[in-house]
């Protein structure tokens, strides 16, 4: 098959949204045409899929990107970040629980309150 055919073809389909199915069934019309062999047509078809794969991971990842740009200019964290934050947190109240408690001051990390008291 041309090399300049096969790119237009690509391009025009947008291969981002091409199924299986979609891409079987525009390489036999292109065989029933006599325009390509069956062999091409096949090859072609497999071609149109693993492109549009291909494109489908990189808009996901592209979309990742920009989401994850956008969370941390709006000042935003990721739920990553909020679970680490959250588990340094857990730490360092245990720290001072097992503190006071070598001071002799009896209290327990669940009842800890955030600082500046309820409602801040």
């Amino acid at each position: 098959m041309k090399n300049i055919i096969k790119k237009s073809i690509l391009i025009g389909m947008g291969a981002i949204s091409i199924t299986r199915e979609k891409a079987e069934k525009f390489a036999r019309e292109l065989e029933e045409k006599g325009e390509v062999t069956s062999e091409e047509a096949r090859q072609f078809a497999d071609e149109l899929v693993q492109k549009g794969e291909q494109e489908r991971i990189s808009f996901k990842d592209t979309v990742k990107r920009e989401v994850d740009s956008l969370l941390h200019t709006a000042g935003m964290v990721t739920k990553k970040e909020f679970d680490q934050l959250e588990s340094r947190v857990r730490q360092l109240e245990l720290q001072v629980f097992q503190g006071e408690n070598e001071n002799g001051v009896a209290g327990r990390v669940d009842n800890l309150q955030p600082a500046g008291g309820e409602g801040s």
